[in-house]
């Protein structure tokens, strides 16, 4: 702010005390509210500006040099406040981007530039605001936010903000702005905005309330989660006027309320399918484990839970912790990711992913060789005359644990091996007709397969 600004300013402050002892009031009943932790829903952050100290809980913030906590004043997006009150889990930080504003609210922030905004922007200083405007825009730069960070290995969720609208001199009735818009951001997606009418019993009096529920305001602790809400005034009721007059308007006891904590409810590991003969079976298993003591579980296929479970409609968890023995083998390469959320009595939920690998099964081992047995028996060739035939016979008799014969001349085996062409069996029977009668001794091999355990299962037996 220039020095020549907020030095006319000053000098109206003596005027507002009645504002400081009516917000010391309130403040006394904030105090009493329950703190949010895992186990029990309440307050995450809570700007009061009530103390000129604050909770940061590990966060850096940048006060306005001269009025600390307790006459916190905006800068063009330069200065930020932690809060009052924090649970403990998370981190939370209120600025703007644009807002300029005077310390005329004491333990409240006072603003003007929304109420004594041409008069700013003609000063230099500030961002424009159309007053005239009816229409809810979160990000413009006028607006003010509270974030809130949840870091890794924390669980939790926001489900409310609130904030109460100030106004000097206000006369129980004439409302200087018609709507209080309000939106949130995940990590720097919007994911919900609302608004709603600024009631004269909102005036210096009740908080205007924001809910929200559903997985997108909730983190499981596997990565750190920024929520930003946005929040601003809209649509000027009144003419501006400046700070001390009837037209000042301010903002109070900013809160976000919600779970959050480091309670782990639960782990969880995969287990592949196994394989018969080959082939991958059905039975990939998931168990929980290090469960806490009444929690329950839902789960399903994918990195993100999907389905729609409380704690009161979950499922208790198992003695042993299978929560399923019968998953598919997964057709990727990479496996099949499953989700499983963990929900207590108290509110808390927690995703655990897990992932099933792909199993790929090695052929099933050729089974064990059964060697046919059998017996060979010549009978020789007939003789027409001084001549022998050509009708000399190979017979094959008695085999068992065979179906096929293939033969080949010589002491061994020396013929191509031809399964599909070789000669079928009998009642374990084959004769080999035809043969020539020798002019000398001739030696024969007969191969006997089993070709019910496979072609390289066989015995080779030979006959002169």
């Amino acid at each position: 702010m220039k020095k020549t600004f907020l030095s006319l300013l000053q000098s109206k402050r003596q005027s507002w005390l009645f504002a400081f002892v009516f917000i010391l009031g309130v403040l006394g009943n904030a105090q009493a509210q329950q703190m949010a932790t895992c186990n029990q829903p309440g307050i995450l952050a809570k700007w009061n500006f009530d103390v000129d100290a604050a909770q940061c809980n590990g966060a850096k913030d940048s006060p306005y040099e001269t009025g600390g906590y307790i006459n916190p004043t905006l800068s063009n997006g330069i200065v930020t406040y932690c809060p009052q009150l924090n649970a403990g889990c998370g981190q939370g930080v209120l600025g703007s981007k644009g807002h300029q504003n005077t310390p005329q609210f004491s333990n409240a922030i006072c603003l003007a530039n929304f109420y004594y905004s041409s008069k700013l922007v003609a000063l230099g200083i500030g961002v424009p605001f159309n007053k005239n405007s009816s229409v809810w825009n979160p990000l413009d730069p006028i607006n003010l936010y509270v974030t809130y960070k949840i870091p890794a290995g924390s669980i939790g969720c926001i489900n409310n903000f609130s904030v109460q609208v100030l106004q000097k001199q206000f006369n129980g009735t004439t409302v200087n702005f018609e709507t209080q818009g309000m939106a949130v951001y995940r990590n720097g997606v919007q994911i919900d905005s609302q608004t709603k009418p600024i009631l004269a019993s909102n005036v210096n009096g009740t908080p205007i309330s924001f809910n929200f529920s559903g997985s997108q305001f909730c983190s499981d602790g596997s990565q750190e989660v920024e929520f930003t809400i946005y929040f601003g005034l809209v649509h000027q009721l009144v003419a501006e006027g400046q700070p001390g007059s009837s037209a000042q308007t301010g903002y109070d006891n900013m809160c976000i309320n919600g779970t959050c904590g480091s309670k782990t409810l639960g782990q969880a590991t995969a287990e592949p399918t196994t394989c018969v003969l080959g082939v991958a079976q059905s039975d990939a298993k998931i168990t929980l484990t290090n469960v806490v003591a009444g929690s329950k579980y839902d789960y399903n296929v994918g990195s993100t839970y999907t389905g729609g479970k409380t704690f009161a409609t979950a499922t208790a968890v198992p003695a042993g912790g299978v929560i399923a023995n019968n998953l598919p083998n997964p057709t990727a390469a990479a496996g099949q990711e499953y989700t499983i959320r963990y929900f207590n009595a108290e509110g808390c939920i927690q995703d655990v992913r897990v992932t099933v690998p792909k199993t790929t099964c090695p052929p099933p081992p050729p089974p064990a060789c059964v060697v046919p047995t059998g017996t060979l028996s010549v009978t020789p060739a007939t003789c027409n005359g001084v001549l022998a035939n050509n009708n000399a016979q190979i017979v094959v008799s008695g085999v068992t644990n065979g179906d096929k014969v293939q033969i080949s001349a010589g002491k061994t085996f020396l013929a191509v091996p031809n399964y599909a062409n070789a000669n079928a069996l009998t009642a374990g029977a084959y004769t080999f007709t035809n043969i020539p009668n020798p002019a000398v001794s001739q030696f024969y091999t007969i191969r006997i397969y089993n070709g019910a355990i496979g072609t390289d299962c066989f015995v080779d037996k030979t006959i002169e």
